[in-house]
């Protein structure tokens, strides 16, 4: 299979009812913290807990993206609990980079404080440069944190369980079969940021709330297509949690 980068948002808008799905979405982002968690796991279930009856254990089809099931708030329980523990450790690996770039910023707000006083006909024609340097180490930054962060997300998606979720040896696994369309992933996830970024100023901030689902539903696909394609070049099988299946308990089998 090939990475579909711009089908990863198009899927979104193919729900017949994805009006209502944005409107619901972007109130949810209303919500502070909770908010995420909750769209986050909207879309795992959207992605991972549709298993048809005759599938096997781990789903391996991106699905009928029409049948995508709508944002209900009668599910809050239901997407908080999915969508918990993936952000946890999103938020625990993040917070540990996150304290890496504020030692970096700070040395280099060091630096170039320290060359302006000096010189400071230096400090404004170094200006340039050092904002392409700062651009191009932010991208680096999120590109490592990616490496990092997807798979160890991912895992925790598929098992809902925060220990079962730091496994090194999976993540290392996974980094090595798919770290170039991860990497490209990430850069198309970038410029969708920028695309919100802008829509957030021409909107006074209000459009960024609508934008975000299909974002948040963008990241999802692509993770679950990065797992796939994973699996397809001898990756390692995670067995998906019960607490994914939105299927009835199976009727027992009568013997003859």
């Amino acid at each position: 299979m090939s990475m579909q980068y711009n089908q990863s948002v198009r899927d979104f808008f193919k729900s017949p009812k994805w009006g209502m799905n944005l409107l619901l979405g972007g109130v949810c982002m209303l919500i502070p913290l909770i908010g995420q968690i909750l769209l986050s796991g909207w879309n795992i279930t959207q992605l991972w807990a549709r298993r048809r009856a005759d599938d096997p254990p781990a789903d391996q089809s991106m699905g009928d993206a029409s049948a995508y099931p709508e944002f209900n708030f009668d599910n809050f329980v239901k997407y908080l609990s999915r969508g918990l523990w993936p952000f946890l450790v999103q938020l625990i690996t993040g917070l540990a980079f996150a304290f890496v770039i504020m030692i970096v910023v700070i040395v280099a707000a060091i630096f170039i404080t320290g060359i302006a006083a000096i010189i400071p006909d230096l400090g404004l024609v170094l200006l340039v440069p050092l904002l392409l340097i700062g651009i191009v180490f932010y991208l680096a930054l999120i590109i490592a944190l990616n490496l990092v962060v997807v798979p160890l997300g991912l895992k925790a998606t598929l098992t809902q369980s925060f220990n079962e979720a730091l496994d090194f040896t999976f993540a290392k696994n996974f980094i090595a079969l798919i770290w170039m369309e991860l990497i490209v992933a990430s850069l198309f996830m970038f410029a969708l940021g920028i695309a919100l970024m802008i829509l957030a100023i021409l909107t006074l901030g209000l459009g960024m709330y609508f934008a975000m689902p299909p974002v948040v539903f963008a990241w999802q696909h692509l993770m679950k297509q990065l797992y796939l394609l994973h699996l397809e070049r001898g990756g390692m099988a995670v067995v998906l949690s019960t607490k994914l299946d939105d299927l009835p308990p199976a009727l027992p089998q009568t013997t003859q």
